[in-house]
């Protein structure tokens, strides 16, 4: 057993956004969120948290218990003040650490921590990442980081058969987090079939990666079903995203709500029969998907997902969570059977609330099993 007194943590959050000082999270993605779920998890157990931001825009509070927040830099400041200010902190850190995702500022976080002494915990984001790049400089940050690295996470046990095979290093799977909390969700309140007025919801940022142009197809396909489009693109993608927006507003049945604010999100998701993956396999046989934060989402809320070709450890096929589709035509086919049939909906509904519960940091348990994993000591 763990010992919470015992252990403290520094959660590295170094991203232009976070969700522990910002008010507008657009530019706010899936690793943020999961840092503030397992925070919030840490926190919960009443484990001491230093959470370590930059580029925040608004005041940083220290009101919790067992928190300190600290902004390290903002957009202005030059590249030795932000050398400086993060090996200064990284000095003054706990003694674990705890990151998510390759980058070479990570990579300078894990040589630093490694040679303080610290015991770094890095947890994989997207499976692009447990691949090797075509760039021999991001290959050998990557192999720099896994080898450094005290503890690896994968989000999957694909992501683990990858790092495995691409840069030979262990890693112990541990699937993301959800918090019922944070999203408003309670386990004896649920709109039923019939009430759900949005056939197919899907949610994500508005770029390639993300195959949204198969939904111009679908909404042409069931003209009589209600889609709905939640997200937008990012500045790189603004091309993009105004061709796919011109061909979805042209369709009677399709409605694009633009960005909703991740605590809202889950009203959408009730009001919707079937969550919508599409993203499709980019290369090496991955897509840009690790553990996808929206599955999670979908499933606290009791909507199944129908995905083209990503299922995170066979979950839709293997626990009856929704459909995986590895062509279109069954893509399409599952998307109309289950927002038409209440009786197989219902089920696999059901199924869907149950399992949540075994990722939702509302639950003794499953903090527990966070604290075991990440202060696991060889």
């Amino acid at each position: 057993m763990i010992d919470q007194h015992q252990y403290s943590v520094t959660v590295c959050s170094l991203s232009n956004s976070n969700y522990f000082t910002e008010v507008d999270h657009q530019i706010t993605g899936g690793s943020e969120r999961q840092v503030k779920y397992v925070v919030d998890a840490l926190l919960a157990n009443q484990i001491p948290v230093q959470v370590l931001l930059t580029n925040s825009n608004n005041n940083v509070s220290n009101d919790i218990d067992h928190l300190s927040i600290k902004n390290l830099w903002s957009e202005k400041s030059n590249f030795i003040y932000k050398i400086f200010k993060l090996s200064l902190s990284l000095i003054t850190s706990n003694r674990y650490i705890y990151l998510r995702g390759l980058s070479w500022v990570h990579l300078y976080v894990i040589f630093i921590s490694k040679l303080l002494g610290r015991r770094v915990i890095l947890a994989m984001t997207s499976d692009i990442q447990c691949v090797k790049s075509d760039s021999l400089y991001i290959n050998l940050m990557r192999k720099l980081s896994l080898f450094l690295a005290s503890t690896i996470l994968s989000q999957t046990n694909k992501q683990k058969t990858l790092l495995n095979n691409n840069f030979h290093v262990n890693s112990s799977v541990y699937h993301n987090l959800i918090s019922s909390k944070y999203l408003n969700k309670s386990y004896e309140i649920k709109k039923t079939f019939e009430y759900r007025e949005i056939d197919a919801l899907w949610i994500g940022t508005i770029e390639p990666r993300k195959g949204i142009s198969y939904l111009i197809d679908l909404a042409k396909k069931f003209p009589d079903k209600k889609i709905s489009i939640a997200g937008n693109g990012r500045t790189r993608e603004k091309d993009f995203e105004s061709e796919m927006m011109n061909q979805l507003n042209s369709l009677d049945n399709v409605s694009i709500l633009g960005f909703v604010q991740p605590s809202l999100v889950g009203d959408l998701i009730s009001s919707s029969k079937v969550l919508i993956n599409t993203s499709p396999i980019i290369d090496k046989s991955v897509t840009k998907e690790g553990f996808p934060n929206v599955f999670l989402e979908a499933w606290l809320f009791g909507t199944p997902v129908v995905s083209l070709f990503h299922d995170p450890d066979d979950l839709l096929f293997n626990k009856d969570l929704g459909r995986i589709c590895n062509d279109v035509e069954s893509f399409y086919y599952s998307i109309n059977e289950l927002s038409e049939d209440d009786y197989m909906w219902n089920a696999i509904s059901e199924k869907c609330e149950t399992w949540i519960k075994s990722r939702d940091i509302y639950f003794d348990k499953v903090r527990n099993e966070l604290k075991e994993i990440l202060f696991f000591d060889d």
